[in-house]
C-alpha cells in the first residue's frame, strides 16, 4: 500500500494539471474564435485590450474610448465580476457596447475568463504579443 500511495498522488495532480491544461485551451479557443474579432491582448481593436485585465477596474484600459455606463459601472475584473459580464453584457452594465447577448454555458464562461485573466498576469502578454 505504501508503494501505491506516491503512484496515487501523482497520477491525482497529473489528472488535475490535464483537467486545468484543458480549460485553458479550451479557454483560448473560444476566445480565439468567439472574442477576437472585437477584441485583442496586447492592443485595442474595436474592443479594448484585454491584456492586463486581471483586477482592472472597467473602464479603464489606456487609449480606449469606453461607454459612459462601462467607465461608470465601478466593476473590477475578477473570474466573478467577468463570469457574470459574460454571461449577460446587457444586464450587468446596461448601455454597454459590448456586442454579445452573452455565453449560456457556464463551462464556457468559465474558461474564457480563465483565460484571459492567466493571460492578463504580468508578463504573459508580453508572451502572446511577441508571438
Amino acid at each position: 500500500m505504501g508503494i501505491l500511495k506516491p503512484v496515487t498522488s501523482s497520477f491525482l495532480m497529473l489528472a488535475a494539471l490535464s483537467s486545468s491544461m484543458a480549460i485553458a485551451n479550451e479557454g483560448k479557443y473560444l476566445f480565439e474564435t468567439q472574442c477576437t474579432g472585437c477584441h485583442q491582448l496586447g492592443s485595442n481593436a474595436y474592443g479594448p485590450n484585454l491584456c492586463g485585465l486581471s483586477g482592472r477596474k472597467a473602464g479603464t484600459a489606456q487609449g480606449y474610448s469606453y461607454s459612459n455606463p462601462m467607465k461608470n459601472s465601478g466593476m473590477i475584473w475578477n473570474s466573478e465580476s467577468l463570469e457574470r459580464f459574460l454571461q449577460s453584457p446587457h444586464t450587468v452594465v446596461p448601455g454597454t457596447r459590448m456586442g454579445i447577448i452573452g455565453f449560456e454555458d457556464k463551462k464556457q464562461r468559465k474558461a474564457i475568463a480563465r483565460y484571459l485573466l492567466q493571460a492578463s498576469q504580468p508578463g504573459a502578454c508580453l508572451k502572446i504579443h511577441n508571438k
